[in-house]
Parts: C-alpha cells; structure tokens; sequence
C-alpha cells in the first residue's frame, strides 16, 4: 500500500514538503481549538535544559520552527527523516541554530546507541513505517531509562467528513484520506505496550470549520488515496464542489480525532 511504500513516499509524497504543507495548513488556518497543534506538540514534550531528543521522521520540522525560541538553550535535538529533500527542508527554516543537528536515517534502523537520548518523537509518521514494530523497538532501545517517547496519531474517525464529501464527489473515492489505520488512537496503545511499562493518550480538541475551497482541494489531493482516484484536471471541479457547499451553508465543517501516546519506562 501507498502508506507505507518507501519508495513511493520518498520520490512522490515526501520528495519535498508540498504535500505535507497542504494538509499543514489547512489545519493552522481553519482549526477551532484552543491552541494551535504545534503549541499542543510542544506542551507535551516537556523539554528542559541539557535534554538530548530524537526526532524520527522530522518532515520540514514546522513544529521546531514555530517553538524555536522556547526551546532551552543547551537543548540538543536530532532531526531524522528518510527523505534528503525533507531534512534539507528542516535544516534551512532552523538555520545555523547549534542545537540542531541532522540525519537521513529510517526509522526502523536507527544507528543510534542504547540510552542515548532522554525523548523520542514520532509526529504522525508511525502509520508509514513498513515495520512499526521494528520503529518501536529502535526508539525504546536509544532511550535512556527514565525517556519517553511522544507518539502523534489520529483516530479512527478523523477527517471522516471530507471522505464522505469526496465519495459524493467521485463514487470511486473510498476508504480514508488520513493513512494512519496502522498506527492510530485505538490500535496504538497496544502496539506500544510492549516496549513501554507506562503509556498515557493525550488528545487534542479540535476540529475545522474550512471557509476556503481551494485550500480544501490542495488539503485532499496532497493525500495518496486521492491522488489514486483523481486526476490533476480534476482537481478545479473539486474547488467548485467545495465552493457551492460553502456558498450553501457558510463553511464546511470537518471533525478531527488527534492526540499523542507517551510511552515512558522503555523496556527494552
């Protein structure tokens, strides 16, 4: 499957952060929580000065970029991603900050020694993994006894919305445009569970309320399923189909299911 093809998602869906930025924005602009998802992510890893983290699968590392000035000045943070074109991404919105450093490694073998760090990251990236169980033994394994690892996911439901606004669309679009059925709220406390004594779900309240068409079209054609089922010429009757609902009933709403695993006590 798409989701977790390496090759596909290192030449077409990660090849740069086009993709990734769609779906990013759509949820900054038109999200209705209380605080924006990186100040969420950020509240939970809980950082402190002299902590070494780990991230796997850094994307274009938005969420550092956004906290940057938060961060503790004797932080280090080691930004990952099996895709060049992502984690040259990631180092120019950073800079020349001296707590960064970068890597292009895969998650599922990481060539990091045992107890290195003091917190593992995995932001929404598990569900592409080929091998969630290696990943998962990997992060466990660089973690130092007292670390945790902050897992971010989505349920089941999220987004469910735009799947039955698509399939009204297009009857050949079905299934989720989330990719996340791997790894998601209700599968992954288990599969956690076994390299973690303790492990707590945070969620995230929020959902979308999108008053932009065009954003809504970027947003579902940056996803694999989508992209399967429609073409490119497609996308402009798509807008217009988004529009008349908008024109209708003021906005779309979308609900979302999001949160985050902490997995402390590794027990690898």
């Amino acid at each position: 499957m798409r989701t977790f093809d390496r090759e596909y998602l290192r030449r077409d869906q990660y090849r740069d952060s086009s993709n990734l930025g769609a779906r990013q924005l759509l949820h900054k602009l038109f999200s209705n929580g209380a605080q924006s998802w990186n100040d969420f992510i950020f509240e939970q890893l809980k950082l402190r000065e002299g902590m070494r983290v780990l991230e796997v699968g850094c994307g274009n590392a938005v969420q550092w970029r956004v906290n940057q000035h938060n961060c503790p000045q004797s932080l280090t943070v080691v930004l990952t991603d099996f895709s060049l074109g992502m984690l040259r991404e990631a180092g120019l919105s950073l800079g020349d900050d001296p707590r960064f450093a970068y890597c292009c490694q895969d998650g599922m073998s990481l060539g990091f020694s045992q107890n290195e760090f003091d917190l593992v990251i995995a932001n929404h990236m598990l569900y592409h993994v080929p091998d969630i169980d290696a990943a998962l033994w990997q992060a466990a394994h660089v973690l130092r006894p007292d670390g945790r690892m902050v897992c971010a996911t989505n349920g089941p439901e999220h987004m469910r919305d735009l799947d039955k606004l698509l399939h009204a669309f297009e009857p050949r679009y079905s299934g989720s445009n989330t990719m996340s059925d791997r790894f998601n709220l209700v599968n992954g406390e288990a599969q956690l569970n076994r390299y973690f004594k303790r492990v707590d779900l945070v969620l995230y309240p929020s959902d979308l309320w999108v008053t932009d068409a065009s954003l809504l079209s970027d947003y579902a054609y940056s996803t694999p399923r989508v992209k399967e089922v429609l073409n490119l010429a497609q996308v402009s009757d798509l807008t217009r189909f988004f529009q008349k609902k908008i024109d209708s009933d003021g906005g779309i709403y979308i609900r979302k299911q999001t949160g985050v695993f902490i997995g402390s006590e590794p027990t690898v």
